[in-house]
């Protein structure tokens, strides 16, 4: 392997964990804010600026950055299927309906939605330059279980999120990412719920 191409595999692998961390100092950001909020509607006013935060942070921000910097203005097309995303969001919308955790359900959703468009798009898109598919997930997932997770508990973050979003960057690539934020969201919902 040559010098130049080890230096490339490094430094995507260092802009995925900079475009992590950038994510998480804005929904850090957000959540300081509410709690500065004088406010009777402090989950409202978290929910709308969590939506924000995550929206720009870990989606919006980065697309931009790996757009314009790593891909010169054309990024690849993303892997979605509409018929499948029609579904999954009517199942979503009837979950919702029935609901009583309208709250968990919408948060759960955006998380979800906007942690998949970071790595099962954006850091996936950044890897592929210089990594095999097989190692580029394996790397996307050790910066997703480990990096994104790291305010948990490490041993328990190997075992569940690397298998989860290898599994996940798996459903994104065959499937399409509608399937990776669908099995996230429900995962998410379902351990949201058996805590409470």
């Amino acid at each position: 392997m040559s010098h130049v191409n080890k230096k490339n595999q490094i430094n995507s692998i260092l802009i995925s964990i900079s475009l992590v961390a950038l994510s998480g100092l804005l929904v850090n950001i957000a959540n300081m804010v509410t709690i500065l909020v004088p406010t009777e509607e402090k989950m409202i006013v978290n929910l709308v600026l969590y939506i924000v935060a995550c929206m720009f942070g870990l989606a919006i921000l980065p697309y931009l950055f790996v757009c314009r910097v790593i891909y010169n203005g054309k990024m690849p097309k993303c892997n979605v299927s509409i018929k499948r995303t029609i579904v999954i969001s009517l199942v979503i919308l009837i979950i919702f309906i029935v609901s009583m955790e309208k709250y968990s359900l919408i948060h759960n959703l955006v998380i979800a939605t906007t942690e998949e468009v970071l790595f099962r798009y954006i850091i996936i898109s950044i890897l592929l330059k210089c990594f095999d598919k097989k190692r580029a997930f394996i790397i996307g997932s050790l910066i997703f279980s480990l990096i994104l997770h790291m305010n948990g508990n490490f041993i328990i973050n190997f075992v569940t999120k690397l298998p989860a979003s290898l599994l996940l960057y798996y459903l994104a690539d065959k499937y399409g990412i509608q399937d990776s934020i669908f099995l996230h969201w429900g995962y998410n919902s379902l351990v949201g719920y058996l805590m409470n």
